[in-house]
């Protein structure tokens, strides 16, 4: 059995938040679990009880223990979509509600690792450590995701952000040919605008296993508000991707 952290808490108290939405499983069953403080564990939902097999609607409450707990998705060799929304969260009772884990950071910690890159042409990219984290993710997608939120950037104003991508491809079956596109970044701001992060066109075929990486540097400008990082895919097939995310503060 597999999991997936979904989101992650640190209550004040004892308290509850709604979950409403969609997830829908293109192969395998899916579980929503909750794991409070004390490790017990609460089944939330189960694509294994649904009648319609490969959907399931999501509309409940969740009861939330005082304490630091977390909302996994469970299964075995899975692949799925979801589209949820958590709602009635009282922002007083919370210490932490996100779905990146929280970090204990002194002021040194903000400051980024020294880290060498190789862009598609080859050139060395490094970042000397002197700009501040602001988040780093993982993620992966396959050739059923064709457009995705990779995560939000909030931001208190306008911001330069420097975004580190390293970007690894494999076949899904290694029995299967492969077709890869490529893929493209884009945020999309809270008015709606969409700022070009990445754009990654190829051609990739190949017979059984397949192995391709590559790392990308850009710098941009984000508007204060929420930013939306969205993936997209150019046509494959039998692929998946994992993309290593860094977002840097540019001074």
């Amino acid at each position: 059995m597999n999991s997936l952290h979904l989101l992650y808490i640190s209550a004040l108290e004892d308290t509850s938040v709604d979950l409403s939405g969609e997830l829908k499983s293109i192969s395998g069953d899916v579980q929503i679990v909750y794991i409070n403080p004390d490790n017990k564990e609460t089944v939330i939902s189960d694509s294994t009880n649904d009648s319609r097999k490969g959907k399931l609607k999501l509309d409940t409450s969740i009861k939330l223990d005082k304490g630091k707990s977390r909302l996994e998705f469970r299964g075995k060799d899975t692949s799925f979509k979801f589209d949820l929304l958590f709602a009635h969260i009282a922002q007083d009772k919370f210490e932490y509600f996100s779905a990146e884990e929280e970090e204990e950071y002194d002021e040194e910690s903000f400051e980024g690792d020294n880290i060498e890159y190789s862009d598609s042409k080859g050139e060395k990219i490094r970042n000397e450590g002197k700009d501040k984290l602001l988040k780093k993710v993982s993620v992966t997608y396959t050739d059923k995701d064709d457009k995705c939120t990779v995560l939000n950037t909030s931001l208190s104003e306008d911001t330069n952000i420097k975004v580190l991508v390293e970007a690894n491809v494999s076949n899904i079956d290694h029995k299967d040919n492969l077709c890869f596109g490529g893929f493209r970044l884009t945020y999309k701001t809270k008015d709606g605008e969409k700022v070009e992060v990445l754009k990654h066109k190829t051609n990739e075929f190949a017979m059984g296993g397949y192995a391709w990486q590559d790392s990308f540097v850009q710098e941009i400008e984000l508007p204060k508000g929420t930013n939306k990082l969205i993936f997209n895919s150019y046509q494959g097939k039998n692929y998946k991707i994992t993309l290593n995310i860094q977002l840097f503060q540019v001074d």
